[in-house]
C-alpha cells in the first residue's frame, strides 16, 4: 500500500471510531430518556387509578345487586316511581 492510502485509511477508521462514540452516547441519553418516560408513565398511571370501592358491609347481598341493577336501568317499578304510567 502506498503512504497516501494507508493516511486515508487510518482517517477513515478514526472517522469510524468517532461516529462509534457518538453514537454510543447518543443510544445512552436515549435509555436515560426512555427510563425517565417510563418512569414518569408510570407515576402518571398510579396518580389516575380509581381507588378501591368502598365496601358497604352494612348491605346484604340482595341489596348490592338489587343497587346495581336498578343503577344499570334494570330496576323494578318501585325504584321509579311506583305504577306504570298510562299514556
Amino acid at each position: 500500500m502506498s503512504n497516501k492510502s494507508e493516511v486515508e485509511l487510518e482517517n477513515h477508521v478514526c472517522e469510524l471510531h468517532k461516529r462509534i462514540v457518538r453514537l454510543e452516547g447518543i443510544a445512552a441519553l436515549n435509555r436515560d430518556h426512555l427510563e425517565r418516560l417510563v418512569s414518569l408513565v408510570e407515576r402518571l398511571l398510579e396518580a389516575t387509578k380509581e381507588p378501591d370501592e368502598e365496601v358497604d358491609d352494612r348491605m346484604t347481598d340482595i341489596e348490592a345487586d338489587s343497587n346495581a341493577l336498578a343503577s344499570a336501568g334494570f330496576g323494578t317499578d318501585e325504584d321509579y316511581g311506583g305504577e306504570v304510567e298510562r299514556l
